[in-house]
């Protein structure tokens, strides 16, 4: 049996289907679609997995969007794959998030192994597959489509409200920054690096929703341009969470706070070259001004 997580290609581009796909590669698709629904609604698991696997295969040459037909097909092929392939998918599907490349083969990756984990039940790697697909969503601007996933990974999940963090951040833009010049330090009349304005923090509170995206933002403080303000409120509607769960469903967790950082540093290098580096982590706490 092949590994199919090697062969599918699924575009994310509309506009692809239209200038690649030649006429027969679009009949073959149509075709093997059809095969496929026609398998599974006769729940012949043998003929539904063979069925599922040429589907995505024309799938991928046709250069065919994900759909429901996708989605479902691939979690039908995982349900033949044994816990080894389903580790392995997992394993390149979260890495391909981690390195944003080949974000549509983690997808499938992905789907297939929670359709093995839909028969056998690994509750920890069904909540890692749950939790990437989400990832995976939002960060190519589906959210609407990681929404029921998330939902689901709550249910495995009891969380610390004191380590509350978003699994999805959407990417700040480049901080701002200018150069400061003061007199040389040897005395001369010549001007030196002397520092430089660091970007800025945001510290939002909002209310997660039992979808797990951030509601009803307000500024509680900020510190550098007021366009981290601004940028902050367009960015937090798509900021990410597991939403809690309580009596058999997810619900709303009001006032969390977070910490939008656009900090850089001055580093001396080499030869005590100055330049500038971006923090790499997010900082616990700033000097706000509300």
């Amino acid at each position: 049996m092949r590994f199919i997580y090697t062969t599918i290609f699924i575009s994310l581009s509309l506009s692809q289907a239209v200038s690649a796909a030649t006429d027969d590669q679009l009949r073959a698709y149509e075709a093997a679609k059809a095969a496929y629904i026609s398998a599974a609604k006769e729940q012949n698991t043998k003929a539904t997995h063979k069925a599922a696997e040429h589907y995505l295969e024309t799938a991928q040459r046709a250069f065919e969007p994900w759909d429901d037909e996708t989605t479902a097909a691939a979690k039908a092929y995982g349900q033949g794959l044994d816990a080894h392939k389903a580790a392995k998918l997992v394993k390149a599907g979260l890495r391909s998030i981690d390195r944003n490349s080949r974000l549509d083969h983690a997808y499938i990756n992905l789907l297939e192994a929670l359709g093995w984990n839909d028969t056998h039940k690994n509750l920890s790697q069904r909540v890692d597959i749950l939790v990437g697909l989400t990832q995976l969503l939002d960060k190519t601007n589906r959210a609407e489509m990681a929404t029921p996933y998330i939902m689901e990974a709550a249910r495995y999940l009891r969380l610390d409200p004191h380590q509350y963090q978003p699994i999805y951040m959407p990417k700040l833009s480049a901080p701002k920054h200018t150069a400061q010049w003061g007199p040389g330090a040897s005395g001369g009349s010549g001007m030196e690096f002397a520092g430089a304005t660091w970007g800025g923090c945001v510290k939002l509170s909002f209310t997660v929703g039992p979808d797990g995206l951030a509601t009803n933002p307000k500024i509680v403080g900020s510190q550098g341009s007021p366009q981290y303000k601004q940028e902050a409120l367009e960015l937090s509607p798509r900021i990410r969470y597991i939403p809690k769960y309580e009596s058999g469903q997810t619900v709303a967790t009001d006032n969390v706070t977070y910490i939008m950082d656009w900090t850089i540093h001055k580093v001396v290098g080499k030869n005590n070259s100055i330049y500038m580096r971006k923090k790499t982590k997010q900082v616990s706490s700033c000097t706000l001004k509300s």
